[in-house]
């Protein structure tokens, strides 16, 4: 006898629409994506990651602009501190000595400004090494060092009041924010970076 399941039509969607089908004892059902659904899926994915790699794109290029206010404010500031060349260095540090220095906090304060810091002697000599011990955002206290740096001893030299200047800059900008937050952080105020 037939099964009570044969000759059963079956809906299998396609591409081309729905076509019917029988399947002996077993009823099965075959979907697959119509054609219209499946471009509108593309069509939203593509719409998505379009959307995706705009805001990438944007986000590196703000980041591209800011790196290049960083490095033009080092190079003035480079050229304002040693002009063509730190004479006093150059005179009494031979070039292939290498040396070690350490940034040491004289006091308590908020940790800001420590890239640009590497930067600054990077921009003097590409191979001096900044090991960063506390990192950008992270209070330090006094005696605490924030930075070993590695290299040659004249590159060193002609970088650090630059860098130091910079990172002080910096965490004192951070450490007063800091403070700012912690007066008004059991009120309704809030801090906000202007951008001025």
């Amino acid at each position: 006898g037939r099964g009570k399941n044969e000759g059963i039509p079956e809906k299998i969607f396609s591409s081309g629409g729905c076509a019917e089908k029988t399947a002996g004892n077993f009823r099965v059902i075959a979907l697959s994506l119509r054609a219209d659904f499946q471009s509108a899926w593309q069509s939203k994915t593509m719409r998505l990651l379009h959307f995706v790699r705009n805001d990438l794109l944007a986000f590196f290029r703000r980041q591209q602009m800011v790196s290049l206010q960083i490095k033009k404010i080092i190079e003035a500031a480079l050229a304002e501190d040693i002009g063509t060349g730190d004479i006093t260095t150059g005179a009494t540090v031979s070039p292939k000595k290498k040396g070690r220095a350490q940034a040491m906090a004289k006091g308590d304060f908020v940790i800001a400004g420590l890239e640009v810091f590497e930067a600054v002697f990077h921009a003097v000599d590409k191979d001096i090494r900044v090991k960063k011990i506390i990192s950008d955002g992270n209070k330090a206290k006094k005696g605490d060092i924030i930075a070993e740096v590695k290299g040659s001893l004249s590159g060193i030299l002609q970088a650090e009041r630059v860098a130091l200047n910079l990172l002080q800059r910096m965490s004192g900008i951070a450490t007063l924010t800091a403070k700012y937050v912690e007066t008004v952080r059991k009120t309704k105020a809030k801090i906000l970076d202007t951008r001025k």
